[in-house]
């Protein structure tokens, strides 16, 4: 503001009336308590005819906000936010109250707030934040994977890839279609897609056509691949 001359002593003016007219007081550096200190800045309208230069205090800053800030800057999947607090509920509670003020600003909703914890759950009632979910809800999809509420796991929804290779043929096309199916964000099956990678990498070797069959070799792995797809259902692992 120092570099702006005109802005600066229009701002200084604005000080010196509020601390005239009992609205602001001068502050010491030096507190035995604990002490907030409100951001505020300038906003200029030169189109107004009076009052060009006004003081907008800040108490929601992003300051203030930090860590919420930081939480939406990691967490938010196009419209969905996934986040949480290893402190305690309040903590989350806190979080999910303050990126709701946050997100408002920006004219964006967040609402259908779902949660493991019983006491959580409570609070958002209480107060009555966003649609929450209800505690008879046993599991949601989180990313296309599934959250038991109960328990706190996550497993793998194996059935779409299940109705995939039903009815697929022993074929370089049908392998890489297949492939290009398994969803595993986290990498909770990693060994198991490996295979399948693998096995795309020999079937390249041989320099097979898109529909021609496998060799026997190949066409052996890839069907006891596809035999233990099931097997995923079965698989949960701790959040």
């Amino acid at each position: 503001m120092q570099d702006n001359n005109w802005l600066y002593n229009e701002y200084k003016n604005i000080v010196k009336d509020q601390i005239k007219e009992n609205i602001v007081e001068e502050c010491s550096s030096h507190f035995e308590t604990n002490s907030y200190y409100m951001p505020h800045s300038a906003v200029v309208r030169k189109d107004k005819e009076t009052t060009k230069v006004r003081m907008v205090f800040d108490a929601s800053s992003k300051e203030d906000y930090r860590e919420t800030y930081e939480l939406l800057n990691t967490s938010l999947y196009v419209d969905d936010l996934f986040a949480g607090s290893s402190e305690s509920f309040y903590k989350a509670f806190d979080l999910s109250k303050d990126a709701i003020e946050i997100l408002k600003d920006a004219n964006m909703n967040l609402r259908k707030f779902k949660t493991n914890s019983k006491e959580l759950r409570k609070l958002w009632n209480e107060n009555g934040i966003g649609d929450v979910c209800e505690s008879g809800e046993r599991s949601l999809k989180v990313l296309g994977i599934i959250w038991n509420l109960n328990n706190d796991t996550f497993k793998l929804d194996a059935q779409p890839l299940l109705e995939l290779i039903k009815n697929l043929k022993n074929s370089k096309r049908c392998v890489l279609k297949t492939a290009a199916k398994v969803f595993d964000p986290i990498g909770f099956i990693s060994p198991f897609v490996l295979i399948i990678k693998c096995l795309m990498q020999e079937i390249w070797e041989y320099g097979l056509g898109w529909d021609e069959q496998l060799p026997t070799e190949l066409k052996n792995k890839w069907e006891t691949w596809c035999s233990q797809v099931c097997l995923l259902n079965d698989l949960t692992l701790e959040r």
